[in-house]
């Protein structure tokens, strides 16, 4: 079997079976990085040795923005090919996963915990005036732990201004140009939030400031590559370290594990 059709009956399985979001990660890394190198190439033909050339090419390899990649980012090419060749192995007969025999030259994803302490996110969100909607957001983002796509799917219903409360229970992607949501990233990930009640007027605020609103409106309809952009330019102008936009969210759950373990401490 030619790899580019293992390819296809791969992903075929993975957009029937996943998110629309997860195939066409999937989709992005087969067609990108994994197609060009082993396009023609029968699976069972594909050594060892093969794929360390491969992963040797992705050392030197850069990407849309003419930088190197990163080993997380090799990582996880590294992993999607061994998954495919999994899938081979388990539906289609192939007596060995040649992944597992080359290993992972590429290095590991560094898992580092980077996020704002308090007093670095007042300096931050003082950069705001007040009228801002970006001020508003990065408040959200801050003191609910939301993931971006979490936020980005908030409509007026899910915020209730009364019982200082909001309901997470959907995700917003853009996928092939085009805004997407879906159901959370995990069964947990559907909560209910308790939030402090300077947000929640903060928030009413910012409801009447928009016109024929109604339920079913999405309150912050800016793209990705603006909040990010607000973040940057006004990191700089409060002149604390840089962050990442996820990284916003971890003060928060940082805060809740902590309260987690103390509350199972004293049971």
């Amino acid at each position: 079997m030619p790899f580019s059709t293992l390819c296809q009956l791969y992903l075929d399985d993975k957009k029937e079976h996943s998110k629309l979001i997860t195939y066409e990660t999937k989709k992005n890394r087969v067609d990108k990085w994994l197609l060009p190198y082993f396009e023609k190439c029968s699976i069972d033909s594909i050594s060892a040795a093969d794929i360390r050339k491969w992963q040797a090419d992705l050392k030197n390899s850069v990407n849309a923005n003419d930088q190197p990649l990163s080993p997380g980012y090799m990582q996880n090419l590294v992993t999607e090919l061994s998954i495919i060749f999994n899938f081979a192995v388990r539906f289609y007969g192939l007596s060995i996963n040649p992944c597992r025999v080359a290993g992972n030259t590429v290095g590991q994803k560094q898992k580092s915990l980077n996020f704002w302490t308090k007093e670095e996110f007042d300096r931050f969100i003082d950069t705001f005036k007040h009228s801002d909607p970006y001020y508003t957001a990065f408040l959200i983002l801050y003191y609910c732990g939301l993931r971006i796509g979490e936020f980005e799917a908030l409509i007026a219903a899910d915020i209730d201004t009364k019982e200082n409360t909001i309901t997470i229970s959907k995700t917003y992607h853009l996928i092939n140009g085009e805004g997407v949501v879906t159901s959370p990233k995990t069964a947990k990930a559907n909560r209910t939030i308790i939030i402090p009640l300077f947000l929640s007027e903060c928030i009413q605020r910012y409801k009447g400031m928009i016109y024929g609103i109604t339920p079913e409106t999405r309150l912050f309809m800016a793209s990705h590559s603006s909040y990010a952009g607000q973040l940057e330019s006004h990191t700089k102008a409060a002149g604390v370290k840089r962050i990442r936009l996820h990284d916003i969210r971890h003060p928060y759950v940082k805060s809740m594990t902590k309260k987690l373990i103390l509350f199972f401490q004293t049971m």
